[in-house]
């Protein structure tokens, strides 16, 4: 909406804010809520709610009086395009909000998964216990190097290196990590170098067997009928 084009300005700034909320909130819905619902007063430049509980005013300091962008108008469509972007339909949003506490952010769990798909590539077929052993490798991987310290330059300061957005529009800085450990390589193959000059074979246990005979059992075949009466009493089949 041309009415609404103010808005654009303010899309990133409001997606940090709905990140500090979370993170700030400390497992407090009520306070997550507060400040949730003070965003479109931020952008409308006031910064103190002395009405709330929690969340009395804005975390920033003083703020420059040279704006890149305007404020919203309280009480204009923008605004309450706002509002009600935030709050959703009948406040589903709101109530939605229990679930969002705990702050959980998924990069580590990219970082794992961009490992495994190194060792073990979705294009190639594995069979279970190399798709296993390639699992474990992945988690070896990462457990030794997700938290490496950053480099270093010559006065002692953290190194960044300057990242662009697919866009080409944003950028960023990201810090720099020292190198990969990969020792554990070498222990692993130092171990099956001795194996073979001794004439050894390791008692190795593949953690994720044990699992096997949970996943196995495997309900008898119903008839079609069932099948076919089960699913048509779905609610989203009824008329």
């Amino acid at each position: 909406m041309k009415k609404c084009i103010s808005l654009a300005c303010w899309l990133k700034s409001i997606k940090n804010q709905v990140w500090f909320a979370i993170g700030a909130c400390g497992g407090n819905v009520e306070m997550l809520r507060e400040i949730i619902l003070s965003i479109p007063l931020h952008c409308a430049g006031v910064h103190s709610f002395p009405e709330n509980i929690h969340f009395k005013q804005c975390a920033h300091g003083p703020l420059s009086s040279e704006r890149d962008k305007p404020w919203l108008k309280v009480g204009s469509e923008p605004y309450k395009k706002l509002v009600s972007a935030l709050r959703g339909k009948n406040n589903c949003r709101l109530k939605d909000l229990d679930q969002l506490t705990e702050c959980h952010h998924t990069s580590v769990n990219e970082q794992l998964n961009n490992i495994h798909n190194i060792y073990a590539p979705k294009h190639t077929f594995f069979e279970h216990e190399q798709a296993t052993v390639r699992g474990c490798l992945s988690t070896i991987d990462h457990n030794c190097n997700v938290n490496r310290p950053a480099k270093k330059d010559v006065d002692g300061d953290s190194k960044y290196e300057k990242r662009e957005s697919r866009d080409g529009l944003h950028y960023s800085a990201k810090e720099v990590k020292v190198a990969k450990d990969t020792r554990w390589r070498a222990e692993i193959l130092s171990e099956v170098v001795e194996a073979v000059r001794t004439g050894t074979e390791p008692s190795v246990k593949i953690p994720t067997y044990d699992n096997d005979k949970i996943y196995g059992n495997k309900l008898p075949k119903p008839d079609l009928a069932e099948v076919v009466a089960a699913t048509k009493a779905k609610r989203r089949y009824r008329k």
